[in-house]
């Protein structure tokens, strides 16, 4: 038997992103990257201080338009 573990490709992973914002409020956004659809936020939580949901969508969206 042989497996060709050089080569292998990535199709898909889950990856933590780490963040604060501008007034100190951490948080994680926990993404999906995967061959055919691209990035998509699966979760999102704060660490500490809590923001409102504007904020958090706000946060979503500038890491789309980053990621893509």
């Amino acid at each position: 038997m042989k497996i060709d573990y050089e080569n292998a490709r990535v199709i898909s992973k889950t990856v933590d992103f780490e963040g604060e914002t501008e007034d100190g409020k951490g948080f994680t956004i926990t993404a999906n990257w995967n061959d055919w659809d691209d990035w998509t936020v699966d979760d999102f939580s704060w660490h500490d201080e809590e923001g409102d949901e504007a904020e958090e969508e706000q946060i979503k969206q500038t890491f789309m338009e980053e990621m893509t």
